[in-house]
């Protein structure tokens, strides 16, 4: 029993120790030239890889750094129109929210997509915001049902029956 099981131990140390070995990549050169996918565009390679950042936009902070839930940063998806509150290690699809910096000057964000790591700036190339409406003074009273409306009922707590097949 002993002896299987030394056995055993140097069978798996010796496939471990090939596994750790890299394969050359010179191995797949000949299907790389031959291009069995087709060719593909340099300048749409470029503009996919490096234009994830012009999707988002940097609009607010939520939160303090000293609170339990840390810093909220508030995310403007261009393409979706959708606000996304993050913290730090979180995703938005493929794109992580890496570190918020809460400078007063520059409020920054930093992403990263893959190896890629971009930085966006509080209120650059987001929406801008949008001032209050100032409060009215001679705000009044909700308006009354008009005569005749019969008054609704109150509504009373219903027992639900379970629907069962």
């Amino acid at each position: 029993m002993k002896r299987r099981c030394l056995l055993l131990a140097a069978v798996m140390s010796a496939t471990g120790a090939l596994a750790l070995e890299t394969p050359s990549f010179e191995r797949y050169r000949p299907i790389i030239d031959r291009a069995p996918f087709g060719k593909a565009d340099p300048a749409l390679i470029s503009a996919t890889s490096s234009n994830f950042m012009a999707r988002f936009a940097f609009v607010g902070l939520i939160g303090a750094a000293d609170s339990s839930t840390g810093l909220q940063a508030v995310i403007l998806d261009k393409q979706t129109n959708q606000c996304y509150f993050k913290t730090p290690g979180e995703t938005i699809e493929d794109v992580t929210i890496v570190r918020i910096e809460d400078a007063q000057p520059k409020r920054r964000l930093l992403l990263r997509r893959g190896l890629e790591v971009g930085m966006l700036i509080f209120g650059e190339g987001g929406a801008k915001p949008v001032a209050a409406p100032a409060p009215t003074a001679a705000a009044g009273p909700l308006p009354s049902p008009p005569p005749g409306t019969p008054a609704p009922e109150p509504t009373a707590a219903r027992r639900r029956i379970p629907f069962v097949r």
